[in-house]
C-alpha cells in the first residue's frame, strides 16, 4: 500500500478503517481482506453508518472498494455518448423531409465515418455476422470499426460479471443449481425437472419460459423456511475473471452482500405467499399452485403457501377466472382455493393502495383467516415476467417499499416503453449522467427499442432470405415516413390509411416482391424500389406521390445498400445498452434497502426468449 507510505508483505493481512467523506474507497492492494469504512457526509451521515465488506447491506449502491468501477462505468458512458448515432439515428428527419441536406446525403448517417461505410456495403451478410460474434474474417474491417466492436463485448462482459448474481448465493439440489458461464459471465439456470402440465395451449416460446420461470421459482420456494439459521460466507472472489478488466475483480460485485444468511438450505426465511404481477391468464401462478401443491397435504397447515395472481386487463382477468373456476380446475387437489386473482392495475403512484389490497387479499388465505390481521405472517415473493415499461418500476418500488415484500424475482421487458424522462433510477448513473452529459442522447424512444429488440443469438440465424425480407420491409415503412410527412396536410382525419399501412406486408402481399424473394438470394434495390413506389401510392389512394419525394431516391438507396451494415452495428451494441439498463435497474434496488444479496441470472435461452434476464433480489 504505497499510496500511505508502507508496504506489506502478500502473506500479510490487515483490518483497514478510516474517516471518508466519498462514497468509494479504492483499495487493489491483495493484503486489504476487510474495510471498514465509516462515511461522514453532511447530508446522509445517519443514513449511511458503518459498512464493513464481509456484511455490507445496500448503501449507496456501490458501498466500498468502487473508485475502479466508477472510473469504468464513467469510460462506458461516455463510449456510449460517443456512439450515439448507432442506437438513437433517425433514417428520416424533418430537415431530411424539406431538403435541409443534400438527398444523396442521409442526414442520420451523417457520423458514419466513409471507411465505415465502405466496408459495411462491400460486406456479405456471413462477414456482418463473423463482426457480430467476434470471431475471425478475411473481410478487411477499418481500424476504428473493429476496436468499436471489441470495446463493445468488453464493456458488455463487465456489466455482465458486475451485475450477476454469485451462484452461492442460491442453494444448490439435485435437480437445480446455479452454474457460472465462463464465456458469458452470466449465471445460468440449470433445471433438470421443468413443469409441463399448464404448458399447453401456448407457443414455443411462452411454454419456455413459463417452464423455466416455475422450476426457478418452485426451486427458491422449496428452500425457504424459518428454523435454525446458521451463516456462510460467499467467496470474495468469483472464478474466472475476464483479462481486460482493470485491478480486482471484487470490485465487480460492488454492493452486493458478501455474507448470506441460510437457514437449513433457506435463502428467504418465512416466505408464505407468490405473488406474480402482471400474470395474464395466469399460466405462470398456476402452474407454480400445481407444483406446490403436489408437495402438500390435502389439509391446511402452518406450511401452506398461497399464489395471488395480479392482472390489470379485466377481460384477461375476467377469463382467467372463469378457467379457474371450471370444474376440473376446481375440484383438482385444490388449484382454485390455492390461487386468488385480483384485478388491479399497479402503477409507482399507487404502490401504497396495493399493498392495502394486497394485505387484504392475503387475509382471505383459509391459513389466515382466523388469524389477527395485525399479526399475520404475509411475507411474499414477489414474481414478474416479462413486466412491460413501467410496470417493471412500479414492482420494484413495491419491492422496495413494502416490509413483507422478502424476495424479487423479475423479468422486464419493452423497455423503451418506460417514461424515460425517470431514467437512470440509480444515484450512481444519475451522477455520472450529469457528468458526462449523456442523458439527452441516450434518453430517447430509439435506444430503448434497440435494447429489448431480438438478441444477436437470434440475428445470427438469418438466412439472406431473412436479411431480404428485414431490408424490402423496413425499406417501405421508412417510404411510408417520408410521404406522411410530406402530405401530412391533405390526408384525411380518419386513421384508415395508416391502418391500412400497418396490416401491409410488402413481402407478402406484394406478388413481385414475393416472386423474387423466392427466386434468388440477391435482390436488388433497382428492381424492389419501383414496386414500393406503386404500393405506396395505391395504399394512401394518392394519384402521384410529392415530387419531393422523388428527390430522395439517391438517399433510399444508399440506405437500402446500407441497411445490413448499420443492423449489424446495432447487434453489436444491442447487449451492451440492454446490460447498462439492467445495472441501473439492479444499484437502484441496492441503494434503497438492505439486502441479503441480489443480482441476475440468465433463466432463459436467448435465441428463444431474447428478455432472458431475471433479476433476483432477497431482504
Amino acid at each position: 500500500m504505497h499510496a500511505v507510505g508502507f508496504t506489506l508483505k502478500p502473506a500479510q493481512t490487515i483490518l483497514l478503517t478510516c474517516l471518508t467523506t466519498l462514497p468509494f474507497l479504492a483499495l487493489d492492494d491483495p493484503c486489504v481482506r476487510r474495510v471498514n469504512a465509516v462515511y461522514f457526509s453532511p447530508r446522509l451521515c445517519s443514513d449511511m453508518g458503518p459498512c464493513d465488506v464481509n456484511c455490507s447491506s445496500a448503501r449507496p449502491a456501490f458501498p466500498l472498494d468502487c473508485l475502479l468501477l466508477d472510473e469504468k462505468l464513467y469510460d462506458l458512458i461516455i463510449f456510449l455518448r460517443n456512439y450515439s448515432w448507432i442506437y438513437t439515428f433517425r433514417w428520416v428527419t424533418r430537415e431530411h423531409v424539406s431538403g435541409g441536406l443534400p438527398h444523396y446525403v442521409h442526414p442520420s448517417l451523417e457520423h458514419l465515418p466513409e471507411l465505415w461505410a465502405t466496408a459495411l456495403a462491400q460486406a456479405s451478410l456471413q462477414d456482418l455476422k463473423l463482426l457480430v460474434s467476434g470471431s475471425t474474417t478475411n473481410h478487411l474491417w477499418p481500424e476504428e470499426l473493429a476496436a468499436f466492436a471489441k470495446s463493445c463485448v468488453q464493456y458488455t462482459l463487465f456489466l455482465a460479471e458486475a451485475i450477476r448474481l454469485p451462484p452461492e448465493c442460491i442453494p444448490s439440489t439435485n435437480h437445480h443449481r446455479l452454474l457460472l458461464n465462463s464465456t458469458s459471465k452470466c449465471v445460468d439456470f440449470i433445471s433438470q425437472l421443468e413443469v409441463d402440465e399448464m404448458c399447453v395451449r401456448m407457443n414455443p416460446k411462452k411454454s419456455h419460459e413459463v417452464r423455466r420461470m416455475v422450476s426457478f421459482l418452485d426451486h427458491v420456494l422449496s428452500i425457504t423456511g424459518d428454523v435454525g439459521t446458521t451463516s456462510r460466507t460467499v467467496p470474495d472472489r468469483l472464478k474466472e475473471a475476464p483479462p481486460y478488466l482493470i485491478g480486482d475483480s471484487d470490485l465487480l460485485n460492488c454492493g452486493a452482500s458478501k455474507r448470506v444468511q441460510i437457514s437449513n438450505g433457506s435463502v428467504a426465511p418465512g416466505i408464505r405467499f407468490l405473488v406474480d404481477i402482471g400474470s395474464g391468464l395466469g399460466h405462470l401462478p398456476n402452474a407454480v399452485a400445481l407444483k406446490l401443491l403436489s408437495k402438500m397435504t390435502k389439509e391446511y397447515n402452518s406450511d401452506l403457501r398461497g399464489v395471488v395472481a395480479v392482472e390489470c386487463d379485466t377481460k384477461l382477468h375476467d377469463k382467467a377466472m372463469s378457467q379457474l373456476s371450471q370444474p376440473s380446475v376446481s375440484n383438482d387437489n385444490g388449484l382454485s382455493g390455492l390461487v386468488r386473482r385480483l384485478l388491479f392495475r399497479v402503477e409507482s403512484s399507487n404502490v401504497d393502495s396495493f399493498q392495502l389490497r394486497l394485505r387484504e387479499h392475503l387475509n382471505r388465505f383459509p391459513v389466515l383467516r382466523h388469524t389477527n390481521f395485525e399479526d399475520c405472517d404475509t411475507s411474499y415473493l414477489i414474481s414478474g415476467l416479462h413486466c412491460c415499461g413501467d410496470l417493471s418500476e412500479a414492482i420494484v418500488r413495491l419491492f422496495i417499499q413494502d416490509a413483507s415484500a422478502q424476495m424479487l424475482v423479475l423479468v422486464g421487458c419493452c423497455y423503451h416503453k418506460m417514461s424515460l424522462r425517470r431514467f437512470p433510477w440509480s444515484d450512481v448513473v444519475q451522477r455520472l449522467f450529469i457528468q458526462s452529459t449523456v442523458t439527452e442522447e441516450f434518453n430517447t424512444e430509439a435506444t430503448f427499442r434497440l435494447a429489448c429488440q431480438w438478441s444477436p443469438t437470434t440475428w445470427l440465424q438469418w438466412t439472406a432470405h431473412d436479411s431480404n425480407v428485414h431490408r424490402i420491409r423496413f425499406l417501405y415503412r421508412t417510404m411510408f415516413t417520408c410521404v406522411v410527412s410530406l402530405i401530412a396536410r391533405t390526408l384525411p382525419t380518419s386513421d384508415s390509411c395508416s391502418r391500412r399501412h400497418y396490416r401491409f406486408d410488402p413481402t407478402k402481399d406484394t406478388t413481385e416482391l414475393s416472386s423474387l424473394l423466392t427466386g434468388t438470394e440477391f435482390v436488388s434495390f433497382n428492381l424492389v424500389y419501383p414496386v414500393l413506389v406503386d404500393q405506396l401510392r395505391r395504399n394512401l389512394n394518392l394519384p402521384s406521390l410529392p415530387e419531393e419525394f422523388s428527390a430522395l431516391s439517391n438517399s433510399f438507396e444508399r440506405l437500402w445498400t446500407l441497411t445490413p451494415g448499420i443492423l449489424a452495428l446495432q447487434q453489436i451494441i444491442q447487449p451492451l445498452l440492454e446490460m447498462f439498463i439492467l445495472a441501473d435497474r439492479l444499484w437502484y434496488i441496492r441503494q434503497s434497502v438492505p439486502l441479503k444479496f441480489s443480482g441476475f441470472i440468465r433463466l432463459f435461452r436467448s435465441d428463444i426468449s431474447p428478455r432472458c434476464m431475471a433479476l433476483v433480489a432477497s431482504k
